[in-house]
């Protein structure tokens, strides 16, 4: 049933290339997000362990504070991702490359300046997050080690998304592990050589922020990345674009901030620092399981903003159903595991009394048990936001945290003291989506009934198809040949124009012909995507999609020409090229990935 829902049970049949290049994606997002959240946690065992249970709430204090920096780095690049998404989409290579400089110039200015402010206001910072009398000294001590990696700490976020974009996702799977592993080393050192207590906790983690971002600044050096450090054009537009998508992401971490903070105020004066050592613990536990919603969203968001840019409602509702369907199967695998060893879990932060133990588990039960549903929120919100339905992501991202979770938690607490609160982190969510299908219905004034009602494209956003033919070949030239047979009767059975019919044909045969001889080094089954589509306009449009490596038909056409004799060499491409009304041809996300529309 699921399989058919998804359209996933023939892969003869369907978008292979593009399922294979999100699952790619997908995985190593996973690794990269889950080897940041091991990092963070062994942070907050060792202070446990080495430093006490005050220690470790003092450092769980400061947890909204890592979501406020991780906010404005998303401003910059979630901001850019989107935006250069959308103008890879289109093909406009000037201007993506101005908005990943942009992005890198904003986060450093705001980097410096917010670093000095928290070294400078570590007491003001200390008691804004709700750190009790006990803890003040230890909060502001981490505070002040930690600020010395707040510049890199934001760059970091905006690198994170920037690579991913830039079809490298392996390199921020190596930023983590260079990150984790720096990371326990120095937060070792400290312990045993350094006894710097939590202000050589925090400048541990400062040091190992610094050379996490070396990893990425090394990469975008390289000139074979497709995103380049240019002069900036049109800055101050590009900026306020980029600046405008991107800030839904500080709202949605200024509601998260706020909701820590007053949660971590309010357990305080109900249950004192065994409470807050419960929060805490759950907070940095959080920061692992948070991988699966952020992986998800950060991968729907990517091709999103492609699709978007292309204009392709049908791809947009598929790749939004596989995120949905994949992310609520893992996150409820990866919940279900973690419950049943919470206890185990809970007792790698050190050891703790039966009460807090009791209380630990609590939260982080009820955590994990609103994970699945996080994750639907959080693929609808970056969904949302790239494609540019600002609205509807605003309303997402302030609204979760600030209205639904936080005022459920404020009400239960009323009655169930800190199991109110706790309990908020899973009732919030599904509060949240029973308003996000409020919301569409308003807006749309229909009742939402499937996946395509939920995406809230605009009405004339593509003109409606009267007949399509999705197909997935092998390199194999046999396999074209059918193909284009296949097409041929294609165009018969839609009553499409004789001449229209031959073109399409003609570009099927020479366009995939050329892939199968020239996109792959190696003698391994590779694949095609072929995308055939008929609007109600008349228009035959032909997208096809492969893994190999960059092949630009027409740049080869060119250089033919060039060294070749035979002036009626490739004469099928040649009057392609003359025939068809539009041709566009871009690499990204590393497929060659062809348009051509017959009008």
């Amino acid at each position: 049933m699921f399989s058919n829902f998804l359209n996933l049970s023939n892969n003869r049949t369907n978008n292979y290339i593009l399922k294979g290049i999100y699952k790619h994606y997908l995985i190593v997002t996973i690794i990269s997000t889950v080897t940041n959240g091991i990092g963070n946690n062994i942070d907050a065992v060792i202070t446990g362990n080495y430093f006490g249970s005050q220690a470790l709430a003092a450092l769980g204090s400061c947890s909204p504070l890592f979501l406020i920096l991780y906010g404005i780095g998303s401003i910059f690049g979630f901001g850019a991702v989107t935006l250069s998404g959308y103008y890879i989409g289109r093909n406009e290579k000037e201007k993506k490359d101005t908005v990943f400089t942009l992005s890198v110039i904003w986060a450093t200015i705001t980097g410096v300046v917010i670093s000095l402010l928290v070294y400078f206001g570590a007491d003001y910072v200390a008691e804004f997050l709700g750190a009790t009398d006990d803890i003040k000294d230890l909060t502001v001590a981490y505070i002040q080690g930690i600020s010395f990696g707040m510049l890199f700490n934001i760059l970091n976020v905006v690198f994170i998304n920037e690579e991913r974009m830039d079809g490298s996702p392996n390199v921020g799977l190596y930023f983590f592990l260079v990150l984790s592993v720096f990371d326990i080393a120095f937060d070792f050192a400290n312990v045993y050589i350094f006894k710097l207590g939590l202000f050589g906790m925090g400048l541990a983690t400062a040091f190992s922020y610094a050379l996490g971002c070396v990893v990425f600044i090394f990469h975008f050096r390289k000139p074979t990345n497709t995103l380049k450090f240019v002069k900036p054009v049109d800055a101050f537009s590009e900026s306020v674009k980029m600046l405008k998508l991107g800030v839904s992401k500080i709202y949605k971490t200024l509601s998260d901030f706020i909701c820590s903070v007053v949660f971590n105020n309010v357990l305080g004066i109900i249950g004192g620092s065994i409470a807050i050592t419960a929060f805490a613990i759950q907070k940095n536990l959080a920061l692992l399981f948070v991988s699966i919603p952020l992986s998800f969203g950060v991968v729907t968001n990517l091709m999103t903003g492609i699709f978007y840019g292309e204009e392709d409602e049908d791809l947009l509702a598929r790749s939004l159903k596989f995120s949905l369907f994949y992310g609520v199967l893992v996150s409820l695998v990866i919940a279900v595991l973690a419950i049943v060893f919470n206890t185990e879990l809970i007792q790698l932060f050190g050891s703790l009394d039966g009460q807090s133990m009791d209380l630990a588990r609590v939260a982080v039960v009820w955590y994990l048990c609103g994970l699945p549903f996080l994750t639907i929120t959080a693929i609808f919100q970056d969904f949302y936001l790239a494609s540019q339905n600002l609205k509807t992501t605003y309303f997402l991202t302030i609204c979760e945290s600030l209205v639904f979770v936080l005022g459920t938690g404020l009400i239960l607490s009323l009655f169930f003291g800190e199991d109110g609160i706790f309990s908020a982190y899973c009732i919030g969510e599904i509060i949240t989506l029973v308003g996000l299908v409020l919301w569409v219905w308003i807006w749309t004034k229909k009742f939402p009934t499937s996946i395509k009602d939920l995406m809230m494209l605009p009405k004339a956003f593509e003109v409606e198809h009267v007949a399509t033919l999705n197909r997935t070949i092998r390199n194999d030239l046999d396999e074209v040949l059918d193909l284009t047979q296949e097409v041929r009767d294609f165009s018969k059975e839609n009553n499409i124009d004789e001449d229209k019919a031959f073109l399409l044909a003609l570009s099927i045969e020479e366009m995939a012909g050329n892939v199968t001889k020239y996109a792959y080094k190696d003698d391994k089954d590779h694949f095609v995507d072929i995308f055939v589509l008929v609007n109600q306009l008349g228009e035959v449009v032909l997208r096809m999609r492969d893994d190999g490596v960059p092949f630009n038909p027409f740049t080869f056409l060119q250089e033919e020409e060039k060294n070749q004799e035979d002036p009626y060499a490739h004469m099928g491409i040649r009057l392609i090229k003359r025939s068809v009304d539009f041709i566009d041809y871009r690499y990204s996300l590393g497929m060659n990935n062809l348009l051509i529309r017959i009008t």
